[in-house]
């Protein structure tokens, strides 16, 4: 037994701690720390307006934790939560509107590794285990700790943008009914109106957050017109919105103009209303098929700046889709009832396809501009027409028609031909 001086105990003591403090730290631990080369890779996305979502794949081994790392800008990074490894994913809420944050993620894998002494070394260089960790004779087992860091991410919450907007005409009127699908954040919707793409919008209504739908009444003095929409929402009482969204509606259809539509395009829209071509035409004329006379419209329509889609579904209503049951026969290759005024009167008569078909585009033309012909005239009744008074197909019709001209007298005739251009 060692006795010692009570009064040199403190002493006696003080060495003992002093001598600790020299000793290697892995007599009494066993524990590695490894930064891993691999990066935690993660996504970022907006859940709602306060709020959003991070996503990574998830390391081997349900002893994974992850470390969730938030900083506003100018801000240093906060841990905001820590996740077992069994998930894959986060949900930051209650965020601020239109504030940018900043994410990190840093992964922890612990694990317990066995070391017998004989293979403490070979160990020890499968993980990267130090041999005076792995030597430990006071111990079998190595903790072994392993970090992995992620790249930062910025993301900013906004309110969500109403999806799959659009504009459409209604039917045969020039009213216009707007669609859209649901915003998860708007309180309200606010919709604008421009005749032009980029300047000159308006707000013309206001909507409550379950509105899909609204019918503009008021969209009839511009042939077209754009709208936006965006959802909007108050935050701590202010507001905020969500991006535009914009769409586009023709309320009248020009007659004059370029367009895309082709030969096989209007030969396809005969076909699939079940018509044949007549067999006359087949016989007696250089275009042997329903395309052949397709392509003839859409080359005269071109040479002359017309919609070959307007000309060509007049042609079908004008001529009872190429069956000639009224004044006009077949053999006239009128096709748009020129001359033909009613009363058995048979109208004009052309020597072939083409000039009958060049006939009705100069016609139009005519009623759609004051530009002078390209081709030599062949339409005996142009002189009568006074120029410009039909720009758009809807003004065809006389009782539609604010300057009291137009090609007929038929109620509701130039709306007909729009709801015909629509289907091809």
């Amino acid at each position: 037994m060692i006795i010692v001086n009570k009064k040199i105990l403190p002493l006696f003591i003080s060495i003992i701690m002093i001598a600790v403090c020299f000793i290697p730290a892995d007599i009494f631990a066993s524990t590695k720390t490894v930064t891993s080369q691999k990066e935690v890779s993660f996504s970022l996305k907006v859940r709602s307006y306060n709020s959003v979502k991070l996503t990574w794949k998830k390391r081997a081994g349900k002893d994974a934790e992850y470390s969730i790392y938030r900083a506003r800008s100018g801000k240093k990074f906060v841990r905001i939560a820590k996740v077992n490894g069994e998930k894959g994913s986060f949900t930051d809420k209650k965020l601020r509107t239109d504030k940018t944050y900043k994410y990190k993620i840093v992964s922890l894998r612990t694990e317990i590794v066995e070391v017998p002494d004989e293979d403490a070394e070979e160990i020890s260089a499968e993980n990267d285990v130090s041999e005076a960790d792995a030597g430990d004779r006071n111990s079998d087992t190595i903790t072994v700790k392993t970090y992995a860091y992620s790249e930062v991410k910025k993301v900013t919450p906004i309110i969500a943008k109403p999806r799959s907007f659009r504009a459409s005409r209604c039917g045969s009127s020039t009213s216009v009914r707007l669609r859209w699908k649901k915003s998860k954040d708007a309180a309200v919707y606010k919709i604008y109106r421009s005749s032009k793409k980029t300047k000159g919008y308006s707000l013309i209504e206001k909507l409550p957050a379950s509105a899909r739908t609204y019918k503009d009444r008021d969209s009839k003095s511009k042939p077209v017109y754009y709208y936006k929409i965006k959802a909007v929402r108050k935050v701590n009482g202010k507001e905020h919105s969500s991006k535009k969204v914009r769409a586009k509606v023709y309320v009248k259809y020009k007659i004059s103009g370029k367009s895309d539509y082709t030969a096989s395009r209007l030969a396809a829209y005969f076909k699939a209303n079940g018509k044949k071509y007549p067999s006359y035409y087949r016989k007696h004329s250089s275009a042997k098929t329903i395309k052949e006379f397709a392509k003839i419209y859409v080359k005269e329509c071109r040479a002359e700046n017309i919609k070959p889609e307007v000309a060509f579904a007049q042609c079908m209503l004008e001529t009872g889709w190429l069956t000639f049951g009224g004044d006009v026969s077949i053999t006239q290759y009128n096709f748009a009832g020129l001359g033909a005024t009613g009363g058995g009167v048979p109208g004009n008569s052309f020597s072939t396809i083409r000039k009958g078909i060049r006939a009705h585009i100069q016609h139009l033309k005519a009623y759609a501009s004051k530009a002078p012909l390209n081709k030599k005239c062949v339409d005996p009744r142009f002189s009568y027409v006074t120029r410009g008074t039909c720009r758009y197909v809807e003004w065809l019709g006389i009782y539609e028609n604010p300057h009291n001209a137009g090609w007929a007298a038929t109620p509701g005739y130039g709306a007909n031909l729009v709801e015909m251009i629509k289907d091809i």
